[in-house]
């Protein structure tokens, strides 16, 4: 089939005017990672606490969408080329990009943290090392604190990791409920094929 591209790096392309269907390539786009890597500088100037980036936390949203939405094109990806989802692949390619890095970040802050803080401190933030540990930090603080921005968590060594846990979270739950709506849309296609 002949194709040719609406946009280009957009990832959408539109076949033969003379057939009129449409066909989706699932090509890389090194801009959505360049706008990436602007979410994470947007984050990273709110945080060191520059007055210009004071809504610089909006990159975490921005982050989550396109991150979203490239896991999203993986999954589809999987459903149009092979008929349905490759779980193990997924997650093995989800563990083997973030938890090294993840590990050991939590490693060495932990260690720092125990050298640097006070024995009051360390012991305060056990709780949120294990939920950091976990992948469930979100919860973990949103059942201890009273805010994002509230005093009683700023000071926490582990505080970003709530982000992570929300994006992991969604890598467990997204490709299960993408698989299962693949599913019941699958089975509806073939009851109303045999009422046919």
């Amino acid at each position: 089939m002949d194709t040719v591209s609406v946009v280009e790096g957009s990832g959408v392309d539109v076949a033969d005017a003379a057939n009129g269907e449409a066909a989706l390539t699932w090509g890389y786009r090194p801009w959505l990672d360049g706008l990436r890597a602007i979410a994470v500088y947007l984050v990273v100037l709110f945080h060191v606490g520059n007055g210009k980036f004071s809504g610089g936390y909006v990159g975490v949203d921005v982050f989550f969408v396109l991150s979203g939405y490239l896991v999203t094109q993986l999954l589809l990806r999987d459903l149009t080329g092979v008929g349905g989802l490759r779980f193990g692949r997924f997650y093995a390619r989800r563990v083997r990009r973030l938890l090294p890095a993840a590990f050991v970040a939590l490693l060495v802050t932990t260690t720092v943290w125990v050298a640097i803080a006070s024995p009051v401190a360390v012991a305060d933030a056990i709780g949120s090392f294990k939920a950091a540990f976990l992948y469930v930090t979100n919860w973990y603080f949103i059942h201890h604190a009273s805010g994002y921005f509230g005093a009683d968590i700023t000071t926490n060594p582990v505080l970003q990791f709530w982000s992570l846990a929300i994006e992991e979270q969604f890598y467990l739950l997204g490709p299960l409920a993408l698989g299962g709506l693949f599913l019941a849309g699958s089975r509806r296609r073939v009851a109303g094929r045999r009422r046919c």
